[in-house]
This record gives C-alpha cells, sequence and structure tokens, in this order.
C-alpha cells in the first residue's frame, strides 16, 4: 500500500470514529430525555411522518435532479439490487428458523436489506479519492440508484407488508394494497419528478439559488431526525431473542454484504475505479431511514431501532478490519 493511499485510509478512519461517536451521542441523548419524561415513545409517528413526506422527497429532488445516468452505472446498480434481495431473502429465511413474530421477520428484512450509505459510504470514498470527482459522482449514483431508492420502495412495501398495523387481508392483497400506497407517496413522486428533471436535461433546476435553497431547508434534517427516532425507539434492555436478531443482522450486514459484493464485482468485471467503490458501499450499517418505516407500519420498531444502533457501533471494528482486508 502506497503512503498516500494509507495516509488516506487513515484520516478515512479518524472521520469514521468521529462520525459514530457523534451518532451515539444523539442517539443516547434522546434516549436519556425520553427515559426522564422529557420526550414520549408516541413522538416518534410525527416525527416519522414529516421525515417520509418532507425531509426525503425534498433530499430525492435534490440529489437525483441533478445526477446523470450512464450505461456504466448499471452493473454498480445491479450488483446492489442482487445484494438487497439476497440480504431480504437470507433475512426472511433465518426469522422463520428463528421462529420469529411476523413483524420481527419484517424488522430483519428491513435492517438487513437496506445500508445508510450517506452515512459512512460516500464520506469514506470523498475522502480516500479526494482528487477523483469523476469517482466520487458514480458512487454517489450507484448509491441512490442502487441501495437508496431500493430501501424507498422496497423497504415501506415490506414494513407494511410484515406490520401489525394491517387489515385481515391475504399476503396478496396486503402487496397489491402496500404497492398502491407507495406509488401514492410524496416519495414515489418525488422519484419519478426527479428521474424526469434529471434525464431531460433540465437537471439544472435544482441547482438555481432559490430551488437548491428550498430543498437543502427542507431535506436538512435527514440525519438528524432518523438518530432522534432511533432514540425514541430503541429497548433500552437487552433480552436473548434481541441478541440473537442483532447477531444475525450484523452477520448478514457486515460480514455475508461484504464478501457477496466482491464475488458479484469479479463476476461482472467491473472497472478499476467503479470495483472499489462496490466494495466501499458494501460495508455500510443498516440505512437510518428504516425505524421510519418500522414505526409508520408498527413493525417491531424497537428491534429495528436496536439493530440499526448496534450495526453503526459495530462499524468502529468493522470498518479498519474491512479497510485494511480489501
Amino acid at each position: 500500500m502506497r503512503a498516500a493511499e494509507f495516509s488516506g485510509g487513515a484520516i478515512a478512519v479518524n472521520e469514521l470514529i468521529i462520525s459514530v461517536f457523534a451518532f451515539a451521542v444523539v442517539v443516547l441523548l434522546v434516549y436519556v430525555l425520553r427515559r426522564y419524561g422529557k420526550l414520549e415513545r408516541s413522538h416518534a409517528r410525527p416525527i416519522s411522518n414529516l421525515v417520509l413526506n418532507i425531509v426525503l422527497p425534498a433530499n430525492i429532488l435534490f440529489e437525483l435532479g441533478r445526477s446523470q445516468l450512464r450505461f456504466g452505472h448499471l452493473k454498480m446498480v445491479i450488483i446492489f439490487w442482487i445484494i438487497c434481495a439476497v440480504n431480504v431473502i437470507l433475512a426472511n429465511y433465518a426469522g422463520r428458523l428463528l421462529r420469529c413474530t411476523r413483524a420481527e421477520r419484517g424488522a430483519l428484512m428491513l435492517v438487513c436489506g437496506f445500508s445508510a450509505t450517506a452515512l459512512v459510504g460516500l464520506p469514506l470514498i470523498k475522502i480516500i479519492f479526494p482528487d477523483n470527482p469523476q469517482m466520487v459522482s458514480d458512487a454517489i449514483v450507484a448509491s441512490e440508484f442502487g441501495m437508496v431508492i431500493p430501501a424507498l420502495v422496497i423497504g415501506p412495501i415490506i414494513a407494511s407488508v410484515f406490520g401489525e398495523n394491517q387489515n385481515e387481508l391475504s399476503n396478496t392483497q396486503l402487496m397489491r394494497q402496500s404497492i398502491v400506497n407507495y406509488l401514492k407517496s410524496p416519495i414515489s413522486c418525488s422519484i419519478m419528478l426527479a428521474l424526469v428533471i434529471s434525464q431531460t436535461g433540465i437537471g439544472g433546476i435544482v441547482e438555481t439559488v432559490f430551488i437548491k435553497k428550498v430543498l437543502n431547508i427542507a431535506g436538512s434534517g435527514l440525519l438528524f431526525l432518523p438518530l432522534v427516532l432511533i432514540g425514541l425507539s430503541i429497548s433500552g434492555t437487552i433480552s436473548k431473542k434481541s441478541v440473537v436478531l442483532i447477531l444475525v443482522a450484523l452477520l448478514i450486514q457486515d460480514i455475508m454484504q461484504p464478501l457477496l459484493a466482491i464475488l458479484v464485482s469479479k463476476a461482472v468485471s467491473l472497472s478499476a475505479t467503479e470495483e472499489p467503490i462496490v466494495k466501499i458501499l458494501s460495508l455500510t450499517p443498516a440505512a437510518l431511514v428504516t425505524p421510519i418505516f418500522a414505526t409508520k407500519y408498527n413493525c417491531a420498531p424497537w428491534l429495528v431501532a436496536d439493530v440499526v444502533f448496534v450495526s453503526v457501533l459495530s462499524i468502529l471494528i468493522s470498518m479498519p478490519l474491512h479497510y485494511f482486508l480489501l
């Protein structure tokens, strides 16, 4: 390893450690305020509605509306779709083996299937490859279309189908209802609008001073509000079952996911710049938005929050190890 690469990696690890500790401080502060009655778990639902209906749509419009797709991105996006599908299937199967409730299986699928690329993956790529703006741009597109969009499209459907806020409907009816509800949601509308804007040559509209300021303000809570939601939702207790489910999630997210990314990357022959992007993005923890879906549909939100919290903390060990190994 060249000295410059080692130096970049060391800076990345230091930035990572600071980010994780900041994450933990915010979550634990909210948890303490909840324990002392200053905040309540019932506050989680309006926060989740705020994120789903305003914060996420604004962020999607800003990020996707100015992204330019090219054919070379397709391989990376398909790899992340494959990883997402495999993780969801493994989590569902693991939940059945462990005799989990329907809501617990859905929670396990949510935390194993989707990753928080904006929290760790993209910042690492920007730090390690500061002089390669094209690589950073490719990573943003791969992250948005390969990992963020699947989370925003499939996540609500999983939470709705497996959550406890459901009528006495068959699985087919539940799936159909969930898809229809998603297509009418602000997130779906913002994704479709962003794709139209980015692919019709008017993507610069989101870069105008006024529109950019509006979207930045509306989307500025994308990191903070999910952390508040996690603090409101974490159980604060440790049971044998929760420990087992957390370990299963970490096994899938921290070990099987990076290995799968390497295997699929080799199989499709990625370029010298695309392969590091896939490897680094595959190392990210569970997505911070999953507690939002779990809260809205009552899909074991305590389990989702616990796993996300531990998953982010676990990267203090797994990320440096993966970095020096890969």
